[in-house]
C-alpha cells in the first residue's frame, strides 16, 4: 500500500519466449490468470513484493508492450513503447544498478493508472528519442541516481514533459539528471520535492550541520522549460544544478517558485557554471496577458547559497523578474548566504527586466538580518555589445520603504 492507500492490483504476469537475434532478446508477451501484487506507492518508492521476471545482465528488445512487474539489474530495454491498439498494459519496472530504458523512437506516454517506473541505485538511465510523458509515476530511492538522456534522432527535438498537477520526488542523497540536447517541459502545478535531510550533531564545541542533499542536475545542452501561464515549485532540502550548457529558460510567461509558501527550513543550493544560464527575458511574441505576464523566478523563505562561476550566466531581460526573499510586494525573507558571480561568473539586466531583492530574515540572537554575501570579484556586471543593460535593481527594505529602498540602473 502507498502513505496514499493507493494499491496496484496487476491482473497479468508474464510468459517470456526468449530467442536470439542480432544480439539482443526478443520478447513477446501473454497475459495469464491473476496474480494480486502489492506494487509501488505514489511520492515514495516501495518495491514490489515479489517480481514476475528478473534480467540480470541482459538486453531485451521488446516486441509489445511489457506486462506485469519486472526487475531490470545491470540490464537493458531497448524500443519500450506503452500501449498497443490504444489500450495500456499495466507495468511496474524496477530500474536497479546501472540498467537502461531506451524509448522507442515515438512518442511515448506512461498511464499515471497503471504504468509505473521505479529506480534503485546507481547509474540508471531512461533515453527518449521523441517525447515522453511522465504524470506521477517516475519514483527514485534514496541515494538513487537517474539520468534521463535526449538523444536526437531526427530534426525533432526530443521533450520529457510533466504532465499538470503532477509531481516527483528526489529522496535523500538522489539524483535526477537531464542530459542532452532536449527539453524538460513543465506543466501548471509541477512540484519537485527535493527530499534531502539536515542532520544535526552535538559537539563540545556547539552544533554541527550536515546537509545531505537531493540534486537536480541540468546538464549538456538540456533545457528547462515551462507550459505558458504554468506556476510550478520546486521546494525541499537539495541542490539545483546547472552544469556544461544547461539552461533554465522559460519561453513564455510563467513562475517558477523556489522554497515554499509557509515552510521556512527549506534550503536549496543553486549552481550554474561551464557556459550555463538562467534566461528570464522573453520574446514579444511570446509574452502572455493573463493571468501570468512575466517569466520570474521567485526564491521564497529559503536557505540558499547562489553562484554562478566558470562562465555561468544570470540574464534578465525583456519581461524577465528574479525574486529574492519576496513576492513583489510580500515579504517572503529566507537567509540568503551567498549570491555571487565568480570565476567569469556574469551578470546581465536588461531592458525591461527586473532584479528584485529584499533583506534576509532576522537571526534571533542578534537582532539583525542574516548577512548575505553580495557579488564577488571577477564579476561581469551589465556588460555587452546590444547598448540594452538598462534594466531594474530593486532593494525593497519592507520595514520602512520610503528611506530603506531603492531603485536603479547598475553602472559597471
Amino acid at each position: 500500500m502507498s502513505k496514499f492507500g493507493v494499491r496496484t492490483i496487476f491482473l497479468f504476469f508474464i510468459l517470456a519466449n526468449l530467442c536470439c537475434k542480432n544480439g539482443f532478446a526478443e520478447i513477446s508477451f501473454q497475459d495469464l490468470e491473476s496474480t494480486d501484487l502489492e506494487s509501488v506507492t505514489l511520492r515514495s518508492i516501495e518495491l514490489p513484493i515479489s517480481y514476475d521476471n528478473i534480467y540480470s545482465n541482459i538486453q531485451l528488445a521488446m516486441a509489445v508492450p511489457p506486462t506485469g512487474s519486472l526487475l531490470l539489474i545491470s540490464s537493458q530495454i531497448n524500443n519500450l513503447f506503452t500501449e498497443s491498439n490504444g489500450v495500456f498494459a499495466p507495468f511496474n519496472i524496477v530500474l536497479r544498478d546501472r540498467s537502461i530504458i531506451s524509448m522507442a523512437n515515438q512518442d511515448v506516454i506512461l498511464d499515471p493508472n497503471n504504468q509505473l517506473i521505479n529506480v534503485v541505485g546507481v547509474g540508471n538511465v531512461i533515453e527518449v528519442q521523441k517525447t515522453l510523458t511522465v504524470n506521477n509515476n517516475l519514483f527514485m530511492g534514496e541515494n538513487a541516481e537517474l539520468t534521463i538522456r535526449f538523444v536526437q534522432s531526427g530534426s525533432e527535438i526530443p521533450m520529457v514533459i510533466f504532465a499538470a498537477g503532477s509531481s516527483i520526488d528526489i529522496e535523500y542523497k538522489g539524483i535526477l539528471r537531464f542530459e542532452g540536447t532536449g527539453i524538460v517541459k513543465l506543466a501548471n502545478g509541477v512540484v519537485i520535492n527535493l527530499n534531502g535531510k539536515k542532520e544535526v550533531s552535538n559537539k563540545k564545541h556547539g552544533e554541527t550541520v550536515t546537509v545531505q542533499r537531493a540534486q537536480l542536475i541540468i546538464h549538456d545542452g538540456a533545457t528547462l522549460d515551462l507550459d505558458e501561464n504554468a506556476v510550478v515549485n520546486i521546494k525541499g532540502i537539495g541542490k539545483i544544478s546547472l552544469q556544461d550548457r544547461g539552461f533554465i529558460k522559460p519561453s513564455t510567461a510563467c513562475a517558477i517558485i523556489i522554497g515554499s509558501e509557509t515552510n521556512k527550513n527549506d534550503d536549496i543550493d543553486i549552481e550554474v557554471t561551464g557556459s550555463s544560464e538562467i534566461s528570464l527575458d522573453l520574446l514579444e511574441s511570446s509574452i502572455s496577458k493573463t493571468p501570468v505576464s512575466l517569466a520570474s523566478i521567485s526564491l521564497w523563505n529559503l536557505t540558499s547559497n547562489i553562484n554562478f562561476q566558470n562562465g555561468g550566466v544570470l540574464s534578465i531581460g525583456n519581461n524577465g523578474v528574479l525574486e529574492i526573499n519576496c513576492d513583489d510586494s510580500t515579504l517572503k525573507s529566507g537567509n540568503i548566504q551567498k549570491f555571487s558571480f565568480d570565476g567569469r561568473g556574469a551578470l546581465f539586466v536588461k531592458d525591461d527586466g527586473v532584479l528584485r531583492m529584499a533583506p534576509n530574515k532576522v537571526e534571533k540572537s542578534t537582532g539583525w538580518d542574516y548577512k548575505l554575501d553580495w557579488f564577488g570579484f571577477e564579476t561581469t556586471i551589465n556588460r555587452s555589445n546590444d547598448n540594452d543593460q538598462n534594466g531594474i535593481i530593486e532593494f525593497v527594505n519592507f520595514a520602512n520603504k520610503q528611506t530603506g529602498s531603492f531603485t536603479g540602473i547598475i553602472n559597471p
